[in-house]
Parts: structure tokens; C-alpha cells; sequence
């Protein structure tokens, strides 16, 4: 098989290859988007996770069963087509609980419930032990990390609301929330399970691109600036920035990636240090950008050291947005630069460009100016946020679904393994909205986590190490056949490691960049 060099497209694209047979054309519209896009071929694939707001106000009068019928017929055909295709069974196997025979093998496909005894209820908060005086005892797990144990129990529920009990399966594999299929036979009243068929890979899967040069991609995550150590950040974004400034990575940083937690509002002291975010942000953070001061001022700082390199701002569960996921794209009273003289809305119009947007009916509504951009573009997008850069296809996430998978399953787990399941599950948030809270999706606004198209790259952030391996996929008709990777990134929390890391998209290898530090491979 030859490769062929697709260099039409984009000046920028001639370090590109692609795989393909010889007589393969291009597809006009891929050619035409491409075309239209800033350099590098960047595209913004996220769009269904930005929920517009008439949408969000329609879903907030929804109930939250809905979600999970939606996401199982999004799911039930790539559970079919896997259970045939595997050669596991024929159509005539699969039936519902309702018609499912006594000591009959069949595939049932469902939803999993896993019921917990440690999970949180406002009805079993109170010990049932009173004191003399009368006086109700909170009961506190000694753990709350933990809301797994070993007296839990599977459960699943077909496409008509019936459910029943499971046998043959670990407990720590499976979370509220996933669709799977399940081959096995009812028994005493409980469904013993032989072997489970998830819906995932994806079909729509593409060999990643192979590159002849170098080029880099920064990931950072969970910085956690503040008032008080917002110069000791400027500093340390001074020497990363030098850093960066030697071959090979010197002209080849092509976007740095904030993958949430940029910034909190709690200080360094001993008071602060003993509060958990957990317990007093429950609906999101402040978006009032005076409040969030040490927010602005260390975007300005990177705005400053990173020009003319585009920043994705990715919300974490510490950042002032909503914690309702997928998580909306910070507010632009945050990601853009505001000078007030005097109470008065007058803009220093010498330090930016014009920017146009849609919203100056809300600037107006506000009392501010309509906003205007620096040359470093700060691009705020959701969580999750998907994109491809130079062909390569990426989704991530600021690490929430990733932390509730291995709460509600098996804290041990590892994160590597946590998100191959999610993969398997072709859902990047199978807990949702058990954990994360989530919107009450339905068929108008259909669940957006369900997993497409097959990524080249996976990334979490906010981990607590960092990590950078492959998994080979099989390839079927819309890979030509080829097997396809998949790059499964961790990004440790930035405040812990002091280090930024860096993707070679040539040699796929992870570089750790750290501040007076020689860098180390991953």
C-alpha cells in the first residue's frame, strides 16, 4: 500500500500523509473545510456540546428518566451490529426481558443500575440513634471517596422499563448509566450473565495521519491560580515559555490546551486550604469577573507569553462555570479584556483588534463595552470539547467523568483502564447524571456524550499522574480495513507537578516540561 501526500489542501498540510489507496480522491467537502480553516487545519468539532439556551430552559421542565431511554436507543443498533458481526449470535437471539424464556439463552440489551448501599441520600443521612437530649446524629462515612462496596448488586432494565437482576458479572466493571448487551440465560429469577457486547468502538473510524515533521501541542491542567500566587504564576509561565523556546519545540507549539481548573478562589492560606470546593459549590462558581480576578490576570499572562498561539480554555469542576455537564464554554467577561476609566465603559482601543460578535445585545444589556481581542486568541470551549488539529481527531475532558467512574466503580481502577471503557461503552460519561449532574436530555436534545466518531487522541486532565500509551482498534469498511490507535493521555494537576505537558504529534510521545527542570518522557 503507497502513501500519498495530500498537499493541495493547505500550504500548512504538506507535512501531512495519508494513508490511502492510489486511486482515493479527497472528498470535496473534507477539501472544502479544510480550505476555509485557520492554519494548521484546526476544526471545532463540539458543537453538540454547546446547548443553545432556549434548549436549556425547555430541558430543565424534563425529567431525568428520559435521559436513559434516549441513550439507549442512541446505543441499541452498535450493540446489534457488534453481537452479529462478532458472529456471537444471530438477530433471533435478541429479545427483551418480557419474552425471555426460562433457561434459554438470548442477548438482552439494557441499561445497567447498579444499586449501592453507600449511596448519598438525604433520607439515610441521619443515624436512626437518638442521644438522651434528643439531639439527631449525623452519620459520616469515613471514606466518602468511596461509594462503592462488596454488598452492591447489578441490575438491568430493557427498552420496556423491565428489569432483573444479574449474576456472572464483577461489580467492579459496571456503573449506573451503561447500555451494554448482555448473552446469557434466566435463572431463579436473576439473569446470569456468560459474556457482555458493548456498542463501542465506534464506527466511524479513520487511520490517524502520519507526519514527517515535528509539531506540539501543550496540554495543562488544574494550575489553580489565585490572588496571592498569581505573580509566582506570571513567573513560572515566564520560564516555561523560555523553555519552549529552544528546539525542537521553538515555532512548533501549535495550540495549548487548558484542560479546566485554571483558576480558584480560595487563597493558599491554612483556613482555605481545610475547605473542600465540594462542599460549597454545588451549581457553579461566580461568573462576575471582579470576583474572579486572579481568572483574568493569569489569562493576561499567558495571552502575554503565548502570542500568536491560540489557548482552548476547557471549565473544570473548580472554574467559574456551571457544574452541569457538558460544561458551557466560560463566559466572555472572562476570556475578554475589559478597561473601565471612572465608572465609565471607555475601551483602550490601541492594545486590540476589532472583534465582531453576535452578542452586543448582552454587552449592551450588561453596561459594557462590546469586547475586542488580543492577537493571542483565548478560545473558550466546552467540556467536553472534541476538535481535530492537522487530521488528527481529539476529545477530552477537565477529568470529572473520569474520577465518578472509578468512584462508582472501583476507586483501584486505573485511569487508563477507565477510559478504555469508555471507549468500549462509545460513552465519554456513562455516570452522567448520577455524577456529573448533567441536562435531562431527550429525543429533540438527544444525550451528546454518546461517542461518534473513534478518537486518534483521548485526553483527561486534573489526574493525579500523568501517562501516554496506544490501543489498536480494528478496522472495518470506513478504515479501509486498517486498524486504527487510539492515544490515551493523562495530564496531572499542574499546581502539584509544576510541569506542562507536550504531545509530539510525529512520534506521539509525551514530554513533561518542567520549570527548571530538564524534561522527561511519558
Amino acid at each position: 500500500m503507497e502513501q500519498k501526500v495530500i498537499n493541495e489542501i493547505y500550504e500548512d498540510f504538506s507535512s501531512i500523509k495519508f494513508v490511502e489507496d492510489e486511486e482515493a480522491e479527497v472528498p470535496l467537502e473534507l477539501v472544502a473545510k479544510w480550505s476555509k480553516s485557520p492554519p494548521y487545519g484546526y476544526i471545532n468539532t463540539s458543537e453538540k456540546f454547546d446547548i443553545p439556551f432556549s434548549d436549556r430552559l425547555r430541558l430543565a421542565t424534563n425529567q431525568y428518566n428520559q435521559i436513559y431511554q434516549t441513550r439507549y436507543k442512541l446505543l441499541e443498533d452498535s450493540v446489534k451490529t457488534a453481537f452479529i458481526s462478532q458472529n456471537k449470535g444471530s438477530p433471533e437471539d435478541i429479545c427483551t426481558l418480557w419474552h425471555l424464556p426460562n433457561e434459554k439463552s438470548a442477548l438482552v440489551i439494557g441499561t445497567i443500575f447498579r444499586k449501592s448501599a453507600k449511596r448519598p441520600s438525604v433520607l439515610v443521612t441521619f443515624d436512626d440513634i437518638e442521644e438522651e437530649d434528643g439531639d439527631v446524629q449525623l452519620t459520616v462515612d469515613e471514606n466518602p471517596d468511596e461509594l462503592v462496596s462488596d454488598e452492591d448488586w447489578l441490575e438491568v432494565e430493557d427498552s420496556q422499563t423491565q428489569s432483573i437482576k444479574l449474576g456472572g458479572l464483577k461489580l467492579n466493571e459496571f456503573a449506573t448509566g451503561m447500555v451494554v448487551g448482555l448473552f446469557g440465560r434466566k435463572t431463579n429469577g436473576e439473569f446470569h450473565v456468560d459474556y457482555v457486547v458493548y456498542p463501542g468502538p465506534p464506527k466511524d473510524r479513520i487511520p490517524r495521519p502520519v507526519l514527517t515533521n515535528d509539531c506540539f501541542i501543550l496540554f495543562m491542567s488544574g494550575i489553580q491560580a489565585n490572588t496571592e500566587n498569581s505573580e509566582t504564576w506570571a513567573h513560572r509561565f515566564r520560564q516555561l515559555r523560555t523553555a519552549l523556546s529552544v528546539p525542537p519545540y521553538d515555532n512548533n507549539i501549535e495550540r495549548v490546551i487548558l484542560c479546566g481548573n485554571l483558576s480558584v478562589d480560595f487563597c493558599d492560606c491554612s483556613k482555605c486550604a481545610g475547605v473542600s470546593w465540594d462542599d460549597v459549590k454545588h451549581l457553579g462558581a461566580t461568573k462576575d469577573s471582579s470576583r474572579n480576578q486572579a481568572y483574568v490576570n493569569i489569562l493576561d499572562v499567558m495571552a502575554h507569553y503565548f502570542v500568536d498561539i491560540t489557548i482552548d480554555l476547557m471549565p473544570g469542576s473548580e472554574d467559574p462555570a456551571s457544574a452541569m455537564w457538558p460544561q458551557q464554554p466560560l463566559s466572555v467577561a472572562l476570556t475578554k479584556k475589559f478597561v473601565f476609566k471612572e465608572g465609565e465603559a471607555e475601551m483602550e482601543e490601541t492594545e486590540y483588534e476589532e472583534y465582531s460578535s453576535g452578542e452586543e445585545e448582552i454587552f449592551e444589556f450588561m453596561g459594557g463595552p462590546i469586547p475586542r481581542r488580543t492577537t493571542s486568541f483565548i478560545n473558550a470551549v466546552p467540556n467536553p470539547y472534541q476538535f481535530e488539529h492537522r487530521g488528527f481527531r481529539f476529545l477530552g475532558t477537565s477529568g470529572q467523568n473520569v474520577d465518578y467512574l472509578r468512584r462508582m466503580t472501583d476507586p483501584k481502577n486505573h485511569p487508563g483502564t477507565v477510559m478504555e471503557k469508555m471507549i468500549d461503552l462509545a460513552h465519554v460519561c456513562p455516570t452522567a447524571p448520577q455524577a456529573p449532574d448533567c441536562f435531562p436530555f431527550d429525543v429533540r436534545c438527544p444525550d451528546p456524550f454518546v461517542i461518534e466518531s473513534l478518537p486518534h487522541v483521548f485526553f483527561v486532565g486534573n489526574q493525579d499522574k500523568a501517562f501516554c500509551y496506544s490501543r489498536e482498534y480494528p478496522g472495518n469498511e470506513a478504515s479501509g480495513g486498517k486498524s486504527v490507535e487510539v492515544q490515551f493521555l493523562s495530564i496531572p494537576q499542574c499546581k502539584k507537578t509544576l510541569c506542562g505537558y507536550i504531545l509530539n504529534l510525529r512520534t506521539m510521545e509525551l514530554d513533561a516540561i518542567s520549570v527548571g527542570e530538564e524534561s522527561k518522557k511519558h
